[in-house]
């Protein structure tokens, strides 16, 4: 084909469809809306995560007078592995194997690490059997954490999980080199 002079070559089909899916495929990269914050996607990876069954964590009510704005029995929101990308932190109640789903095995506390192809799990915390005193919250970068003896102290390169024993004691969960670290900041 040729216009004014110029030779343009003619496009197929095939490739006006791969820049489409490419435009596409940009365009969802560059949603405005933060999916961290939603609850359905979370449901969603954990239930490819955990097909034998979970559910959030349950609090009683005393340690729900405890809550405070942003802090969450079930699950938390912000970038805990410092890449820019936002990530989740649940706290479940999973069933073990082959027992009924009536029968709890475990509250763990969860994180999901948003990769381009999806999540990356991290067991973060184990309890044992399910505790109705225990909640969430995000520590925001650039926080100072001190442990509750004073021993250890970080500013925040990132978001860290706080988990939170109702009247007890609370533990700041910071992802560090590829692992967790536990800093005792309550007791």
């Amino acid at each position: 084909m040729s216009h004014a002079g110029v030779s343009i070559p003619a496009r197929s089909a095939s490739s006006g469809r791969r820049l489409t899916l490419a435009s596409l495929a940009l365009i969802l990269a560059c949603r405005g809306a933060d999916p961290g914050t939603s609850r359905a996607e979370l449901g969603v990876a954990l239930d490819a995560a955990y097909p034998h069954g979970w559910r959030f964590a349950s609090l009683d009510p005393y340690a729900r007078s405890e809550l405070k704005a942003g802090e969450s029995p079930e699950w938390i929101g912000g970038d805990f592995d410092g890449d820019g990308r936002s990530d989740y932190a649940a706290q479940l109640v999973i069933w073990k194997l082959g027992h009924t789903t009536a029968m709890d095995s475990a509250q763990l506390v969860v994180a999901l690490l948003r990769r381009r192809d999806g999540f990356r799990r991290e067991v973060v915390s184990v309890g044992g059997g399910p505790s109705f005193g225990v909640y969430l919250a995000r520590i925001p970068r650039g926080e100072r954490v001190v442990s509750f003896d004073g021993s250890s102290e970080v500013t925040l390169e990132r978001d860290a999980v706080h988990q939170i024993f109702a009247g007890q004691a609370s533990v700041a969960h910071v992802y560090e080199d590829g692992h967790w670290r536990e800093i005792f900041t309550g007791d």
